[in-house]
């Protein structure tokens, strides 16, 4: 299942690409060789020969990618000259890179005390903290950072979501609009809107900005993902599935998106879709309870009965006291009209669960189905004691008690149901009316 963060991809793109603006001694070397880097204008002019050999030595180390002899030439230097602003900054970066990260933040702390207004401390500041998690400090970098470079676009990136993730989903909102009304194709700021869009239930906007950036970025899957969220808040279930089988053709193995597949096609009937992903799902290694329940659901509505029944049984198993696979495999018995198997799995998810009223409406009914007349009514006295009375169980009553020939409860029970039923061309509703007029001609006789 995919989640949304670009913090670490700002960082690099800070690291990798913003340096080489910044005089010599705040370059990457050959961090980004597609852009080269500028030759600088300018040259710090060291104090001693000995500390000149210092920073070349830590610029070469830089160089070769040798962070930690970098830090080592780097911490020695400051030793003598704290205030180098260069060596500041690139010490901060060294850490960076060598994940001393709470390091790196206070060296780009003290860079910013020697010079307030150097942009891109300020940026790669807001990207460590934004990692390190504390996107409200993030923010109160990135502004400063804004401020001085409005045109930035990487810049307003971060600080658009520092924004939202410090809460304030409306500033950063507008931070990643005026983005793309500068350059309607950035993939970065119409993904951060139509996340932002996503959480606040704007579903049209969310999916007009995904498809914008799906046709930039088409084989980025996670998109699918979050179009179909767009989708589904719509209510468009067909194209959120087509969206979601685009995601699991690109993650096969995303157990958690096979399993939301198969879910979705269940609610749309499609139920040998449904297994299909389920399969799926079971294929990558999962083994999660309510994963095989899905699929047990699944074999039961395409009347795979005893396959269902099987697969319930395997849950039941493993967690003998989960009432509602008991209850599920009691509606599987029943279909089969297995009714002293069906009313052995409702009992089971009655004596679990004391207040499981649609076991006790199973249960009733198995026991009825059998010809138990007496039981079917003590279990739907067991029931009322939880839940109301309703059309149905008035039925099973006038049944039982016409069948026990207990003739004034039946005529009650099916002038009750009478009263309550809302189908009044069922079959039910006919029989019911058929059988009162038979028996209040028989109670006139006596």
């Amino acid at each position: 299942m995919p989640s949304f963060s670009s913090a670490r991809f700002l960082l690099a793109l800070a690291l990798g690409i913003l340096l080489a603006q910044t005089p010599s001694w705040a370059q990457e070397p050959a961090k980004a060789p597609q852009r080269p880097q500028p030759k600088p204008t300018q040259k710090a002019t060291p104090a001693r020969p000995e500390t000149d050999e210092t920073l070349l030595a830590a610029q070469a180390a830089l160089e070769a990618k040798e962070y930690v002899r970098a830090v080592e030439l780097l911490e020695s230097y400051l030793a003598r000259d704290p205030s180098h602003l260069g060596a500041r900054f690139n010490l901060a970066y060294s850490y960076s890179l060598l994940g001393r990260l709470t390091e790196a933040i206070t060296a780009y702390r003290k860079t910013l005390e020697l010079d307030p207004k150097l942009f891109q401390a300020y940026l790669n500041l807001g990207l460590l903290l934004l990692q390190e998690g504390a996107p409200a400090e993030a923010v109160k970098a990135l502004v400063q950072g804004v401020a001085l470079r409005p045109e930035h676009v990487p810049g307003r990136l971060a600080y658009a979501q520092a924004l939202a993730q410090s809460g304030d989903k409306k500033s950063a909102r507008t931070q990643y609009q005026e983005v793309i009304a500068c350059e309607p194709q950035n993939v970065e700021a119409l993904r951060g809107l139509a996340r932002l869009e996503l959480e606040a239930g704007e579903y049209v906007a969310a999916e007009t900005h995904l498809r914008q950036t799906l046709a930039l970025e088409p084989a980025r899957a996670e998109l699918h993902w979050w179009l179909a969220e767009a989708l589904l808040g719509q209510d468009k279930l067909e194209a959120a599935a087509s969206e979601l089988e685009a995601y699991v053709r690109a993650q096969p193995q995303d157990a958690a998106a096979h399993q939301r597949l198969g879910n979705l096609y269940r609610d749309l009937g499609r139920n040998d879709d449904a297994l299909r992903h389920f399969d799926a799902a079971l294929a990558t290694g999962a083994r999660a309870p309510e994963l095989a329940a899905a699929r047990a659901r699944t074999l039961a509505a395409l009347e795979r009965r005893e396959e269902a029944a099987t697969a319930f049984q395997a849950l039941i198993a493993a967690e003998p006291q989960n009432a509602q696979w008991q209850y599920e495999l009691g509606l599987v018995r029943l279909r089969q009209e297995q009714l002293e198997a069906a009313a052995t799995a409702f009992d089971q998810a009655i004596r679990l669960q004391v207040e499981f009223v649609e076991a006790y409406n199973g249960l009733a009914l198995a026991l009825q189905l059998g010809g138990n007349c007496a039981a079917t009514l003590q279990t739907l006295d067991s029931r009322a004691r939880y839940a109301q009375e309703t059309a149905g169980t008035y039925f099973l009553r006038a049944i039982c008690h016409d069948r026990l020939h207990q003739l004034e409860a039946a005529v009650e029970n099916y002038q009750k149901f009478l009263a309550v039923n809302d189908e009044p061309d069922s079959p039910r509703a006919f029989q019911a009316q058929q059988r009162l007029r038979l028996l209040k001609r028989q109670l006139q006789r006596r």
